[in-house]
């Protein structure tokens, strides 16, 4: 008998080999797929995330470069070319509904004009219904399409011209111009507070939030009843990290109108971060529900705070509504997978994690999720699958090495393992588990002394967690110190008296060193906490012998 490691929840590198492609006609604007990316200068994460899909590309992967792409996106929804890669690889495949879809997306992105009109001409002529995208930002247009007409029709003049000239390339993404067009409207009227609720949008949409800020308190000090400004300047001293005036933002636009959902919501979300207010963020929550039933998101927020709550359940109910509202989003899907991997029902977490999957091929978090099913369903290589695919997402993720390691153990390739949580530690090496499922791993292969050492930093790191003493107590049991074993696992059921493990080992210890009714005390404790145990007939057994005073 040896611990079970522990598993770390979110998430040499193995990759499967990929049947390459065959080429398919794909149209000009599709030539970057060909050749590697030129190097950027400080990329973001998600710009190193679409050039690595780029190399893959250019390799024939087509596969493996969507994953990436699709990780860039979820990295950076607003990467205009990741679409246009994900959806010139996506032709490669065949796939073409998901090409047209990520081409459309790119179209309401893009700020090539040329483009745009390339790539509206070749859906036209591939017989894709060419959907006007909608704003980027407000809704004084009803798309993207209205808005540059707009811009390019108008000479704006007055003030009202001016605010709706703003609009326009709010909608479009283009907000230097926007605000300069709501400075003039205001230099001429300092009055109208929705030209300042609109030029602090414009900040907020480049994370000028102070800015953001002062307009809104001016737009309140013009209209001081309007509940929609104080929920507007709410989020802006959220992220400003201002939670009491986010809070207060938010109770006075419910004062102002009873029926803000979107102002329940949000309050409940703030609430929910103290478990001290718990119970004001589920009044919230349900609030929201009562006054908008089809909205998927309340539904979500309030199942994050079952789980808070640990009411599974009641978790469940609110992810399987928000999914049966929103039958296309990945994370509700995941969080009903979560759910029930919480619940023990591995094969539904397994089913509904899967759909999240195939929504989302490079959702880093359900590939964690599943691996983790996989994992307590005995399914030890899809869980290699799982973690080895999310490696590949998120190449420095420590949690994704750390599981991937737990399922290599489960099949005895525990030098594999070992790689693993030495790959993690080195990307958390502050992370104690980490040290311990290492330590756990030399353990069984008998490299004792360093065992030993894992486990020392284990307990440094977590000093109540019964776990790592325990396991350091069966390294000095190895090493003949069964005294200083004995300590440990008293320490391991000081810290956590319910750790039954400890009972176990420290009545075999108290065994090997003559205690035997301390022993016959520990191993009938552990029989009565583990009644179902494989090992209650060698226990049995023992215990007759001590009690008849055999040599053991």
């Amino acid at each position: 008998m040896h611990l079970c490691l522990r598993l770390l929840f979110i998430l040499p590198l193995l990759l499967y080999p990929v049947a390459l492609t065959a080429q398919a006609d794909v149209p000009a604007f599709c030539a970057p797929l060909n050749s590697p990316p030129e190097p950027v200068a400080n990329p973001t994460g998600a710009q190193t995330l679409n050039d690595s899909g780029l190399q893959l590309a250019a390799q024939g992967d087509y596969d493996t470069a969507v994953i990436l792409f699709s990780q860039a996106i979820n990295n950076d929804d607003t990467l205009s070319p990741a679409y246009l890669n994900r959806a010139c690889a996506y032709l490669m495949l065949g796939e073409n509904d998901s090409a047209y879809d990520d081409l459309e997306t790119y179209l309401a992105l893009t700020d090539d004009l040329v483009l745009y009109d390339v790539i509206r001409s070749y859906l036209v002529d591939e017989g894709v219904r060419v959907e006007n995208p909608t704003c980027l930002l407000g809704d004084g247009f009803e798309t993207q399409a209205a808005a540059r007409e707009f811009i390019s029709t108008t000479q704006a003049a007055s003030p009202d011209e001016l605010n709706e000239l703003g609009l326009a390339q709010n909608c479009i993404g283009d907000y230097e111009p926007a605000l300069r067009s709501f400075t003039r409207a205001l230099e001429a009227d300092k009055t109208a507070s929705a030209y300042y609720v609109n030029r602090a949008a414009a900040f907020s949409a480049i994370n000028r939030y102070e800015d953001a800020l002062i307009d809104l308190t001016s737009a309140i000090d013009s209209d001081p009843e309007n509940a929609a400004v104080y929920f507007e300047r709410a989020n802006v001293y959220y992220q400003l990290n201002d939670l009491d005036a986010t809070i207060a933002d938010y109770t006075r636009a419910i004062q102002l109108d009873s029926t803000f959902a979107s102002a329940y919501n949000s309050r409940g979300f703030l609430y929910s971060e103290d478990p001290v207010t718990y119970d004001i963020a589920l009044e919230d929550y349900n609030a929201a529900i009562a006054l908008e039933p089809e909205n998927a998101l309340y539904y979500n927020n309030r199942g994050q705070l079952y789980l808070d709550l640990t009411e599974y359940e009641a978790a469940l109910a609110d992810f399987n509504a928000a999914v049966e509202i929103a039958t296309d989003s990945p994370i509700y899907w995941n969080n009903v997978g979560y759910t029930y991997n919480q619940l023990g029902d591995y094969d539904a977490a397994v089913a509904n994690l899967t759909q999240a999957l195939v929504l989302d091929p490079a959702y880093a978090v359900a590939l964690n999720n599943r691996g983790s099913a996989h994992w307590r369903n005995d399914a030890p290589e899809a869980c290699i699958e799982d973690y080895t695919t999310m490696l590949i997402v998120e190449p420095e993720s420590a949690v994704g090495y750390n599981n991937r390691g737990l399922c290599y153990a489960d099949v005895e390739e525990y030098e594999r393992a070992i790689d693993d949580f030495s790959q993690a530690i080195a990307l958390s090496p502050n992370d104690g588990i980490m040290y311990g499922n290492r330590g756990d791993a030399l353990y069984i292969m008998g490299r004792y002394e360093q065992a030993l050492s894992d486990f020392d930093i284990a307990i440094d790191r977590l000093p109540n967690d019964a776990f790592q003493w325990t396991g350091r107590g069966l390294v000095y049991r190895e090493l003949g110190e069964l005294e200083l074993a004995l300590s440990d696992f008293s320490q391991a059921m000081t810290v956590n008296p319910n750790y039954n493990a400890a009972y176990y080992w420290r009545g075999y210890t108290h065994a090997d060193l003559g205690n035997d009714q301390q022993a016959i005390t520990d191993l009938e404790t552990y029989l009565e906490r583990v009644p179902d145990s494989r090992l209650t007939g060698e226990i049995n057994d023992l215990i007759d012998e001590l009690e008849q005073g055999g040599d053991i």
